[in-house]
């Protein structure tokens, strides 16, 4: 702090960098950052001379403030380093910037905040710009059916409860509506109050949580910023009908305050995928357009996903995890099977699944094993091979998958049919339950639970009487 060093270097073996490092250092002209961290809150702030800073490959990371007001600042390779994020304030107040910067294409979150409003970012990849800022997103598929005639009966008995308070009677509100099919949309992916595409977004209704960006991201996405706003939001999933997702709400404290509070409009999502119902309130206490009765819609959306927060994210149970749907990782020479992904996303607490269209596919060895655009999978020949998805940024996920010789469920002797001797020897095994190889194991375990059980020998002895 306040130090005379004109030039400073940080090498690459730095693990730790302090804040406000080098905060109001009046002499420093050139810096080159190679440490293997993030640029640290203030660590250059307001050093007032610095006209050059260079990025080595390790730094990811510019947080809060790190060289604000450094009014001088003028060449930086936002371009060729390979940072991934720059916090609010990083570069404000610095006058001599160029007025087109060209960010690298490693870049997934860039708030505005991040630079003085008259900077134009220029971007290599394909961002998505929001309110506050620019996410880089994966667009993911969903197939869904708008159940309007589900979601007015909804509104209904929204009024019913009230009506029973002697509370007034919400206006179904046609803007909010859209809202909240659009939200129905998106919690089919991540079940959560938050954006998908918002790495910063607040919980909406979270005392501790500021949810005005929530809101406003929302309306700017739809078109409706500054036109309309809204105040509550109530959501749920898996109930098949109007009348049990209500009794859910109204059985839960918080949901209930909503459907009772004060409020004078209202819309409701109700979006049937195939993986069930998603439902949606939206409340608000703004201007009025009226409904127009619709009728079911089948519409495919595609929802952004923030890259940066969701889709890679690391750590227990979150991001998302590919298996096959007969969730086995070994198949036999000529069995077909399709791709399944769930998703745990950061700050969501359920488990959601992803159309695998929504990615790109290809397998490590196509004389293994074949993958089409849609995730449908097809054993060719013995063998390991990986089913390997693409993310939008070139990072990959894979899942191993190992191709057997044709091996006959309940052919114990690998003769080439269930006979009375095979049902022995897996009648055997469920009661003596020993260690078997994955090859036997796969042979005797009927319903692939992992055991060879009575149940098993049951079933392929129904087989084997079947085949006589």
């Amino acid at each position: 702090m306040e130090s005379s060093i004109k030039s400073l270097t940080i090498p690459e073996t730095v693990e730790k960098v302090e804040t406000s490092i080098c905060e109001y250092c009046p002499n420093l002209t050139t810096v080159e950052y190679n440490a293997s961290t993030y640029v640290n809150l203030s660590a250059f702030y307001k050093c007032t001379n610095l006209t050059s800073v260079i990025f080595g490959d390790e730094c990811t990371l510019i947080r809060s403030d790190a060289f604000k007001g450094c009014t001088k600042l003028k060449n930086v390779n936002f371009e060729t380093c390979k940072l991934i994020t720059i916090e609010e304030g990083a570069f404000e107040g610095c006058t001599s910037l160029p007025k087109t910067i060209k960010m690298t294409e490693t870049m997934n979150t860039l708030p505005k905040s991040a630079f003085d409003s008259d900077i134009k970012i220029e971007f290599k990849q394909d961002m998505l710009e929001l309110k506050e800022g620019w996410e880089l997103c994966e667009d993911i598929k969903v197939n869904g059916t708008q159940k309007y005639t589900d979601a007015y009966k909804v509104f209904d008995l929204v009024n019913e409860e009230r009506k029973k308070e002697r509370l007034s009677e919400l206006k179904l509100d046609k803007n909010l509506t859209d809202i909240a099919m659009q939200r129905a949309y998106e919690i089919s992916v991540y079940y959560a109050h938050r954006r998908p595409e918002v790495y910063r977004g607040f919980a909406l209704g979270n005392p501790g949580h500021d949810s005005q960006i929530f809101v406003e991201d929302t309306l700017y996405r739809m078109g409706l910023y500054g036109k309309i706003t809204f105040n509550g939001e109530n959501i749920a999933k898996g109930y098949l009908t109007s009348e049990d997702v209500m009794d859910g709400w109204m059985s839960s404290k918080s949901h209930k305050s909503n459907i009772l509070g004060n409020y004078t409009t209202m819309g409701v999502g109700a979006v049937k995928t195939e993986y069930g119902y998603f439902w949606v309130q939206i409340f608000g206490n703004d201007t009025y357009t009226p409904e127009e009765t619709r009728a079911d819609k089948e519409e495919t959306r595609y929802i952004p996903v923030s890259m940066g927060g969701y889709i890679n994210a690391n750590g227990p149970d979150q991001g998302i995890s590919i298996s096959l749907n007969s969730n086995k990782n070994r198949l036999n020479v000529g069995d077909t099977d399709k791709i399944k992904i769930t998703s745990k996303f950061s700050y969501s607490n359920d488990i959601t699944y992803i159309d695998p269209s929504s990615f790109n596919w290809s397998s490590s060895n196509d004389k293994v094993l074949t993958v089409d655009e849609n995730g449908n999978v097809k054993a060719i020949s013995a063998g390991t091979a990986n089913l390997i998805l693409t993310l939008s940024d070139g990072d990959t996920i894979s899942y191993e998958v190992t191709v057997e010789n044709n091996l006959l469920k309940g052919d114990v002797n690998k003769d080439g049919e269930i006979t009375l001797y095979d049902v022995l020897k897996i009648l055997q095994q469920s009661i003596i339950d020993k260690d078997l190889d994955d090859d036997m194991l796969y042979i005797m375990d009927y319903n692939d639970d992992g055991k060879v059980t009575l149940y098993d020998t049951l079933k392929f002895l129904q087989q084997s009487i079947l085949e006589e």
